[in-house]
């Protein structure tokens, strides 16, 4: 696929001025770069130019090196996929299968290029990007993200949320996710700065770092302004503060009313924004003044794209509030997927996105999401394709039909009579997915139910895993309970036994708790910590009060001994 007339197409960071002394970024410890200093910065980066088109695999770290690595890189003409750091083993399976030219690593002062040795793979020269479309990164299955495609998705959200020089940013969140990102892409583009930051919005730390500069903007997912709820006097520390922007996931309306109600009386706005990686990544968002109204809403497409509902035959549904499947159109569409090396060459025309989520449009032009993906689930937060789980099996030789299973995920086999099939069967997809073993609920059957097309019968494999399992004989809290154990297991190479609620604060903490007054936030919990905290709570006391990052060992204890009554 090629621009208009045969032209390159236009990349990011294009009208960068290297000559600039403006500063852009501000480092955690207090240095400032300008333009001029990240261009220097790049320069082993900016040297490939010379072996593009060709992929390189960057470090993901909210560090100077890295943003002087992407920046150079996409200057360049190369094509980038950011790593996340601590996925050492995926990275190096990444690595033998995309074939890049060279590996950057960023923990340094300055970014490191590795020359990979490999047979570079053949990339189009307008490929920009590759996203992993699955939410536990180091998935072989990537969206290729043209170079028109990222710089039409920046332009149109610089466009809505009103971006300028005059703007900074403080990270919450890394750059191997494709919301963090797209705010590093944004300030940049626009010409705004980047104030870089590690810690969680519970911390201290995270406070004094935005106050220290005029912060302007603040982004999250779900579960960031779940826990900001609870610190809203902080916001208050910010005098320079014009915008949140939440993506990632549903928020509930009951806080897309608060915060933009908040933001109203404070004077800053509250985007709720909605997107796919598939469209690089951002679709749609709720203006702010509509947010109170319509706070289940995931609003309008952004500048120069077009949503709509199509029946299960793909023809546009123009009834309000008829439901249907969502879809979407614009210059941010991805260019197809890669699996490997030898789809890097490719770009594809596609003329629209079919999303899979279903939705209904409003009389306003507003659309409501209104059902979850069914080929998709969020155990953890981590987007899992039920797809891929399947293909993951059949690469294994195990033909397979995986679905939604309460918080987990059911998976049919056609095993015959082998009588370890489910025990092997858990064991793959806890180690290739990163996930607890308990979180599949694995069934054996003779054979999996087809339809006469020979697709699987879902339908059927509803029903079936719908029965009671091994997995799920002990009901919904008891299979939650036994996926938390299994997690923390996981995490920290020992079993959890917690038995009231001081156990998991010293699971979590260790020697950091030191009296009944302490809380969450004053123990220095991140935004990581907090999902898998907030789980062992939940199966202890059987549900939490929105202010449990801010309650103390005591005030949770005795919530303990009240549900025990």
């Amino acid at each position: 696929m090629g621009s208009p007339d045969n032209q390159p197409a236009a990349r990011l960071f294009a009208g960068w001025d290297d000559s600039s002394g403006r500063t852009c970024l501000i480092a955690a410890d207090g240095q400032e770069y300008s333009h001029a200093r990240i261009a220097a910065l790049g320069g082993q980066v900016a040297a490939l130019a010379a072996r593009a088109p060709a992929l390189v695999l960057i470090e993901g770290r909210n560090t100077p090196a890295f943003i002087a690595a992407h920046v150079a890189a996409l200057r360049a003409g190369l094509a980038v996929h950011v790593l996340d750091p601590a996925r050492t083993r995926d990275n190096a399976r990444l690595e033998e299968e995309f074939r890049p030219l060279a590996v950057i690593a960023t923990a340094g002062p300055e970014p490191q290029v590795r020359l990979t040795g490999l047979h570079p793979a053949p990339v189009h020269p307008d490929l920009a990007l590759l996203l992993p479309t699955s939410g536990t990164t180091g998935s072989s299955k990537m969206a290729k993200i043209s170079a028109r495609a990222i710089a039409a998705n920046t332009a149109s959200i610089i466009e809505y949320l009103g971006i300028g020089p005059a703007d900074c940013a403080i990270t919450t969140l890394k750059p191997f996710y494709s919301f963090g990102m797209s705010v590093l892409n944004t300030h940049l583009e626009a010409g705004g700065s980047i104030l870089l930051n590690d810690a969680g919005i519970e911390t201290p730390e995270f406070w004094q770092r935005a106050a220290s500069r005029p912060v302007t903007s603040l982004a999250g997912v779900p579960h960031t302004f779940e826990l900001l709820a609870t610190l809203l006097p902080r916001l208050e520390t910010l005098p320079s503060l014009r915008f949140l922007a939440q993506a990632g996931g549903r928020l509930a309306p009951g806080l897309v009313r608060q915060f933009a109600g908040l933001g109203a009386r404070s004077g800053w706005d509250f985007f709720v924004m909605y997107g796919q990686t598939e469209a690089s990544p951002r679709i749609s968002y709720l203006p702010p003044a509509l947010a109170g109204e319509f706070p289940d809403s995931i609003g309008q497409a952004i500048p120069g794209g077009r949503l709509w509902i199509a029946d299960e035959h793909g023809r546009p549904v123009d009834a309000p509030d008829a439901e249907g499947e969502l879809y979407y159109a614009g210059p941010n569409v991805m260019s197809g997927y890669a699996h490997g090396a030898d789809d890097l060459a490719g770009l594809e025309d596609l003329p629209h996105l079919a999303t899979g989520d279903l939705a209904r449009r409003l009389a306003n032009g507003l659309f409501v999401i209104t059902g979850r993906r069914s080929r998709f689930v969020k155990p953890f937060g981590l987007r899992i394709s039920l797809d891929a789980v399947e293909a993951l099996l059949a690469d294994e030789g195990i033909a397979a039909a995986a679905a939604p299973h309460g918080d987990g995920i059911a998976v049919l086999v056609a095993a015959g009579g082998a009588a370890d099939a489910a025990a092997r069967v858990r064991q793959i997809l806890a180690t290739r997915l990163h996930l607890p073993a308990a979180l599949f609920d694995v069934r054996v059957a003779d054979a999996i139910p087809l339809l006469p097309n020979e697709k699987i019968d879902r339908r059927a494999v509803a029903a079936i895993v719908a029965t009671p399992g091994e997995t799920g004989s002990g009901g919904a809290r008891a299979f939650i309970g036994e996926v938390w154990r299994e997690f923390v297991a996981i995490l920290h190479d020992r079993s959890a036994t917690a038995s009231c609620v001081l156990d998991i604060f010293i699971e979590q903490f260790g020697d950091r708790v030191h009296q009944e007054s302490d809380s969450f936030i004053e123990l220095g919990g991140d935004s990581m910590a907090a999902v898998t905290f907030a789980i062992a709570l939940e199966e202890m006391l059987g549900s939490l009060p929105e202010d449990w990052p801010s309650m103390s060992i005591a005030q949770l204890e005795r919530l303990r001994e009240s549900s025990l009554v």
